[in-house]
């Protein structure tokens, strides 16, 4: 009767195999379920806390915003708590994930929860800006943009003749005149804040704006030049710079060197390049209201119309 024996004992260990690959199954299967759905709900969050900290600090309308968002990405904005505080949005929320295998063992749903909180702020810092100094409008200081209207030309670079003691609002950043055009046309690769001194570059070479002139004449232009306000910076449009608004009123000369001066950094300015004309070389800019993902919040200053928003996702899961 031996082999009857080994018999049942073949059996019974097949029918704890069967056990254990149906317990697996059911947590391979139902595991990616509750994965799948929880990414589902961290993205929805995030895209929703920044949609609605762009009407911040009025936050019945970042509330409502936000919902909006939940809802178009198929989440109940009744299962997120949304929390504003100042000049922050958080939302926290919750899941049902329907499981299948696990149900073999009693369970038939499972909770996926998510966050996401996002702080928005005047600009305070700001790796990658551009080596042109804007010029603090005193005279239009209710105006948005330190003084200037959205939508409104500027001249960013001074055409030839129109600078003064040499001067044509160029900044002097890394090397100096040597790495302007690498500057103009990718950024400064260190992080510029409010208050920072920067020196002036005097005297420009001829082959600067000559090859500033190519570039943005074959750059495309997808900006839509309808609408100045709201617009989210993300460094992929050419045309769109950010760069430093100094106070020319209050310049700073080196004791020793009484040709080397500078001046201080007060905000930044994001800008579409509009024109550059290649008879004067002067090159034309727009103001823009938006907002930059990637730049440094300064939690001293209060929310106000001046300059561009940075926007941190600071927590999320």
């Amino acid at each position: 009767m031996k082999w009857m024996d080994r018999k049942g004992n073949v059996f019974v260990m097949v029918v704890l195999g069967m056990t254990f690959l149906m317990g697996s199954a059911a947590m391979v299967t139902d595991v990616g379920l509750a994965y799948a759905e929880k990414r589902h709900l961290s993205n929805s969050l995030d895209a929703a806390a920044l949609a609605g900290a762009m009407e911040l600090p009025d936050g019945g309308n970042a509330t409502n915003v936000a919902a909006q968002y939940l809802s178009l990405n198929d989440v109940d904005p009744l299962d997120v708590q949304i929390i504003i505080d100042g000049n922050s949005i958080e939302l926290i929320g919750q899941e049902e994930v329907g499981l299948y295998f696990a149900r073999i063992f009693g369970r038939e749903v499972a909770l996926v929860g998510a966050k996401a909180k996002v702080v928005v702020g005047q600009l305070g810092m700001f790796t990658g800006i551009r080596p042109f100094g804007i010029s603090y409008n005193a005279e239009n200081e209710g105006e948005d943009n330190y003084g200037y209207e959205q939508g409104e030309t500027v001249v960013l670079r001074l055409g030839v003749g129109d600078g003064t003691s040499g001067y044509y609002q160029y900044l002097g950043l890394g090397n100096g005149v040597s790495e302007i055009p690498e500057f103009a046309l990718n950024g400064y690769d260190e992080p510029i804040s409010i208050g920072d001194l920067i020196e002036t570059q005097n005297g420009v070479a001829a082959s600067i704006p000559n090859k500033l002139e190519k570039d943005v004449n074959d750059w495309p232009d997808n900006f839509d030049t309808t609408d100045w306000t709201d617009y989210v910076y993300d460094g992929l449009d050419p045309r769109v710079w950010i760069m430093p608004v100094v106070d020319f009123s209050n310049i700073v000369t080196d004791p020793e060197n009484s040709n080397k001066k500078s001046v201080y950094v007060i905000g930044f300015a994001l800008a579409y390049i509009d024109n550059f004309d290649k008879g004067t070389e002067e090159i034309t800019c727009r103001f823009i209201k938006g907002y930059i993902l990637d730049g440094t919040v300064d939690q001293s200053l209060a929310l106000n119309t001046s300059g561009p928003y940075a926007m941190n996702l600071v927590a999320n899961e």
